[in-house]
């Protein structure tokens, strides 16, 4: 975690609005303790478009297993065998030090590897390395096997209606790492995991978006689903990366079009354009707000001044804040063209 406290002047406005950058895993941990701090009766998203609360509660609710130590927890509280892993957890996190990062690959986001045990154990699964994550699935997944040999040797030849209880949430935890870290992105599972720890303890918060409805007015097919995801974090998106070399003509041609994506939606008009739509979604949760708790925004950092005034326009206390300068120090500005470039990408597919 970077040691800066981005709501030192903060006095209780009705808004908080954050300007980041959308590929700096700081400013996502800086975002996440902002919501356990002011636990805000709504968190609102640009990456989210303009999607509304209810479209969110189930990933919120489920998203209850996202690190190693919750799920330690969870077993402890809930079997008396608590055993979930088939080796010991400072074994496992001595494995990940032989883990290095794949630099030949431009643009693919990998995650990090834990620096000490106590990261390794509190990380959550949507910021690990895949490598790291595939040493505690098969750990997991060797306990299960374990599990299911001792269950079968006690039913003998009887056949059960159901799998064990524990054999059954093994499985299930396997699934949860797996769909947590491939489906949520860093900067949304930053918002989606302080939420549903907020839920659990009472708190009525919700997630929207606070943007247009980019997959409409951006795609060349409307009908396809505009996916927060990079394209590279799968297989078949690293292959598409190793296109220049198999046709460096469609390559070409591609990236012109990426470009001129880049220069619509950057440009002034259409940048204040989705300034004041951004400033919209705040004031109607705002007035819609029952609560004595703010409305917190999170925006990419060239919407942050737009909004802001917008908002102060329709008498909106606001509390703002610029991440840009807080950065993690591997970090490149080249990361925030890559998004740019893969979020291009996305939509003209």
């Amino acid at each position: 975690m970077i040691s800066t406290d981005i709501l030192e002047e903060y006095d209780g406005e009705d808004a908080i609005v954050l300007g980041e950058t959308h590929e700096e895993s700081a400013h996502n941990e800086l975002e996440e303790e902002a919501i356990y701090r002011t636990i805000p009766r709504y968190v609102l998203s640009e990456g989210l478009n303009d999607a509304d609360p209810e479209e969110f509660d189930e990933m919120i609710d489920n998203a209850n297993l996202m690190s190693l130590r919750d799920i330690q927890t969870y077993f402890e509280e809930n079997y008396e065998d608590s055993q979930f892993l088939a080796d010991d957890t400072r074994e496992l996190y001595e494995r990940t030090k032989e883990i290095e990062s794949d630099e030949e690959v431009i643009g693919i986001d990998e995650g990090k590897v834990p620096k000490s045990y106590n990261e390794f154990m509190d990380m959550p699964f949507f910021r690990m390395n895949g490598g790291v994550e595939d040493i505690i699935k098969d750990s997991i997944s060797d306990r299960t096997d374990y599990e299911m040999d001792e269950w079968e040797k006690w039913m003998g030849e009887e056949e059960p209606d159901e799998l064990d209880d524990k054999i059954d949430t093994l499985y299930s935890v396997q699934t949860a790492i797996t769909k947590m870290s491939f489906n949520i992105p860093n900067s949304q599972g930053s918002l989606v995991r302080p939420l549903n720890h907020l839920r659990r303890e009472g708190y009525d918060v919700d997630l929207a978006g606070c943007d247009i409805d980019k997959s409409k007015e951006y795609s060349d097919d409307s009908e396809r689903h505009f996916e927060q995801i990079s394209p590279t974090s799968s297989e078949e998106g690293k292959e598409n990366m190793r296109e220049p070399e198999d046709n460096p003509e469609k390559f070409l041609e591609d990236f012109a079009k990426d470009m001129d994506f880049i220069s619509e939606i950057t440009s002034d008009e259409e940048r204040d354009r989705r300034d004041r739509a951004m400033a919209e979604r705040v004031v109607q949760f705002d007035q819609q707000n029952d609560s004595e708790r703010p409305v917190m925004a999170v925006v990419g950092a060239n919407h942050l001044d737009g909004v802001v005034e917008n908002l102060r326009n329709q008498d909106v206390s606001v509390y703002e804040e610029d991440l840009r300068n807080i950065r993690e120090p591997e970090k490149d500005e080249i990361d925030n063209f890559l998004y740019a470039l893969e979020t291009a990408e996305q939509m003209r597919k």
